[in-house]
């Protein structure tokens, strides 16, 4: 399963979480996103390694030959997670650095981002390590990010160009919505719990059944 098909997953469940009021299911689907969140941190993770393999034997290929260059490889990564928060007038993230990666004041590079899409590259003694966060929910003014450096995490303060509450942090997510808005809950909620039921182990699907069974005892 792709990275990308693991995060939507994963957000998915999470909204239904948040939708239902059994907590049973809560139960399940708690037990699901922890799962889901794993898969997720060792793709990412995997996907490091992948290109930074990829682009050592590309380095060691270019320096083989007679006349090939020695060049040193410089290793990439993204943060593994981070997480955001926001005010009226600005979004806030925070972002941890692996073991070995930290870096201070003056190491970043800015010179990605715009105003849909903060990017920004730290160096470290390791590596570049890169925060991206895109197709954002709306304009930013990426000229003006501010950053607290903290032992083993970095702040990053990135004003809105329109003050506001944003509902969603990146317009993948609000079109998301605004394409289930007319969906009932229920229906989403029942479908996501048969693939859960399909999917899962015996322990699961006891649970699962059990769930279900109570819910149409005792409707909420």
């Amino acid at each position: 399963m792709t990275l990308d098909t693991l995060a939507t997953d994963l957000s998915e469940a999470e909204r239904l979480a948040k939708e239902t009021t059994s907590a049973r299911l809560q139960g399940v689907l708690a037990r699901e996103i922890a799962l889901l969140r794993d898969e997720v941190e060792a793709a990412k993770a995997k996907a490091t390694e992948t290109a930074a393999a990829a682009a050592a034997a590309a380095s060691a290929g270019a320096g083989s030959g007679p006349a090939g260059p020695t060049r040193k490889t410089v290793l990439r990564r993204e943060f593994p997670s981070y997480s955001w928060d926001q005010t009226e007038k600005t979004l806030k993230f925070r972002a941890s650095f692996p073991d070995g990666w930290a870096c201070s004041e003056g190491s970043q590079d800015v010179s990605k981002a715009d105003d849909d899409n903060v990017i920004v590259e730290f160096a470290t003694d390791k590596g570049i390590i890169t925060l991206r966060v895109e197709n954002l929910q709306k304009p930013v003014e990426a000229d003006k990010l501010q950053f607290k450096f903290k032992p083993g995490y970095v702040l990053v303060t990135v004003p809105k160009r329109t003050w506001g509450t944003w509902i969603e942090l990146r317009n993948k997510d609000k079109a998301t919505i605004d394409k289930k808005v007319d969906e009932a809950p229920d229906k989403t909620l029942m479908t996501m719990m048969k693939n859960l039921y399909d999917d899962g182990d015996d322990e699961m699907k006891r649970t699962i059944s059990e769930a279900m069974r109570q819910s149409r005892m005792n409707p909420e």
